[in-house]
């Protein structure tokens, strides 16, 4: 009974340490050995290598199995029959060609829910599932479907994911009237034919973008609150405006529609969301686009030709996502759009931006003016939005930005890439909420003045990060290009300013200006760098020379820099943790030979007794 229960606590430590090594736990395991066997999980995760139906006989208690980039070529019922508990189970990137789920025996009661996405599923055959009455959702997108046969659905199916198959024809005759949502998305459809939908009165939301849907052909209403047809070959809208009157949301971006039938979206009057963008639409009549619709809060009409110049005729107490971009439109109408969030007028040729422009929109969260012909900003434009997080005015033609401007606005992101800037007025930021981000990239910038601009950012304000360019082959600061004027380029850049410009090969420049060996040594490194030939003429390193330097860059080459430091904490790492497993052991050799002295100590006490009786019963 000993030597058992001391087996077991050497082979409960050296469990412990294996797993504390391999950096794994219950949820993420390997095909490497079968140290596992008997753990109770309710959620596993198996990456790469052979999998073997052995491992999992003891997994009572498993409900979510998740086996990936694995070797299979055929997903059966021998997979499932010992996991009981199982609820949802996913074998993706692994080879899977057949679906063989015929079997009379019983699967676990419990199965909802089945992801063969990302094999090599050609055909979805009759029955494959009919031995899984629980099953409530199927995904066997990414794959090769060209055939669906007419009897494989299963009826308790209620979210099917086709996407991304060669699927050419709707699969009317193999399909459920349980069903609430089917995604055909990036198939190979060509047509919406007649009575396709009639049989699903439950049918909620449909999927099929990224086809090359022409007609549609629809003659009865249907129950359908969300229709997503963009990315495909459609010209003529009627029969949705007819017939899916309970639409919610309907994407129709990015076909080839150029005109509004005359009754327009009136009759669908629960739509909340539209989206018509990325169509040949060039005139409209607003009032007939939405008529009395009272529920929209999102229209997108981006890269169209509109020439927008009035929206007053709508009704814009519910309108709070408006996307404009790539027509023409006078931005001074936005005041009418009082519950605004976000607004995207990006590249609408804009040009004068006045200081009540955007009195009347105080709930903006978003606002992109980018890509216009705006010159000026006057302190008090953005004064009255006091949620603005986000606000893009690259591509202008801004030359200065007036104190205050953002004092009211807490921003998070802040772009002003692509102008003609020359200095940033710190002043023209809030006091006490400095943005996460901000985008300096492609304006008039000397080195000096943008090195000082980032220090400050930097230092002074809570910014995390500044972007990074990619003019790393002129003069730069962190990529984003600068010019050197006549007083620096006299001069000899310090070591830190060319640090500075290229710390997209440093992770952070801080932790390391106070080793000067490791600096020169980084110095070298980047001189080495091909984008950097023209900082070799201006670079002084202490008491350093060029042609020093040069010799040095010819030693080194391109030679990958390392962080010692990172290599010492992985191996300090990994010291401690078999150390701890050694003191582990130890302690456990300890209290094993104690335990056996004990015991040794109690039989002999056991013997002096019996010795002790004979020789009294002697006497």
């Amino acid at each position: 009974m000993m030597v058992k229960a001391i087996k077991m606590i050497l082979a409960l430590i050296v469990l412990v340490c294996v797993i504390s090594l391999s950096d794994q736990d219950c949820h993420t395991l390997y095909q490497y050995s079968d140290w596992y066997r008997g753990i109770e999980c309710e959620n596993i995760t198996i990456n790469h290598g052979l999998f073997s139906t052995s491992y999992y006989s003891e997994f009572r208690r498993l409900e979510v199995l998740v086996i990936t980039e694995s070797n299979f070529s055929v997903f059966s019922y021998d997979l499932t029959q010992k996991l009981p508990a199982l609820k949802k189970i996913t074998v993706s990137q692994s080879g899977v060609k057949i679906i063989d789920y015929l079997r009379k025996r019983s699967t676990p009661p419990y199965l909802i829910s089945i992801n063969l996405s990302h094999n090599e599923i050609s055909k979805l055959s009759n029955n494959i599932f009919s031995s899984v009455p629980t099953l409530n959702d199927l995904n066997v997108s990414h794959n090769r479907i060209e055939i669906i046969e007419p009897l494989f659905f299963n009826s308790s199916i209620e979210t099917l994911d086709l996407s991304y198959n060669k699927i050419k024809v709707f699969p009317i005759a193999a399909l459920d009237t349980k069903l609430l949502t089917i995604n055909l998305s990036y198939n190979e459809l060509t047509e919406i034919s007649n009575n396709q939908f009639d049989t699903f009165q439950n049918l909620i939301n449909v999927y099929m973008s990224h086809n090359n849907i022409e007609i549609i052909e629809i003659s009865t209403t249907n129950s359908i609150e969300t229709l997503d047809l963009s990315h495909n070959n459609i010209k003529d809208i009627t029969s949705i405006l007819k017939y899916f009157l309970k639409l919610h949301k309907l994407h129709l971006n990015n076909n080839l529609i150029s005109e509004i039938p005359r009754q327009g979206f009136d009759s669908l009057q629960f739509l909340n969301e539209l989206d018509l963008g990325g169509n040949k639409l060039h005139e409209m009549n607003f009032q007939i686009l939405l008529g009395n619709n009272k529920f929209l809060h999102h229209l997108d009409l981006n890269n169209n030709s509109l020439n927008i110049t009035n929206l007053n005729v709508l009704n814009t107490n519910s309108i709070s996502t408006l996307m404009l971009s790539k027509n023409i439109f006078n931005i001074t109408t936005i005041k009418v759009f009082k519950e605004l969030t976000d607004l995207d007028v990006s590249m609408t040729n804009s040009s004068i931006i006045s200081i009540d422009t955007f009195t009347n929109n105080i709930l903006l969260k978003y606002l992109n003016l980018s890509y216009n012909n705006i010159e000026v900003l006057h302190t008090g434009t953005f004064a009255k939005l006091l949620h603005l997080s986000r606000l893009d005015l690259a591509g202008n033609k801004l030359q200065a930005l007036p104190s205050g401007l953002f004092h009211q606005n807490p921003l998070f992101h802040l772009s002003v890439a692509n102008n003609r800037l020359v200095t940033f007025n710190m002043d023209s930021l809030h006091h006490y909420r400095r943005p996460d981000f901000i985008d300096l990239d492609d304006n008039l910038w000397s080195c000096n003045t943008l090195t000082k601009i980032i220090h400050h950012l930097e230092d002074i304000s809570e910014l995390k990060s500044v972007s990074k360019g990619n003019h790393y082959s002129e003069p730069n600061i962190k990529g984003n290009l600068c010019t050197l004027n006549s007083t620096e380029s006299e001069t000899n850049v310090t070591i830190q300013e060319v640090l500075i410009q290229n710390l997209d090969v440093m992770r952070d420049i801080h932790d390391y200006l106070e080793d000067q060996e490791l600096i020169n040594k980084m110095m070298i490194k980047i001189l080495a760098s091909p984008k950097n030939n023209s900082l070799r003429n201006n670079v002084a390193i202490e008491n350093q020379t060029l042609p020093v330097l040069t010799t040095n860059i010819d030693k080194i080459g391109n030679a990958p820099f390392v962080n010692k430091n990172e290599n010492y904490v992985f191996v300090k790492s990994s010291i401690l943790t078999w150390l701890l497993c050694i003191q582990t052991l130890f302690m456990f050799l300890i209290t094993s030979i104690i335990i056996y002295y004990l015991k040794c100590r109690r039989a002999s006490v056991r013997s002096n007794g019996t010795l002790l009786h004979d020789m009294d019963e002697s006497l």
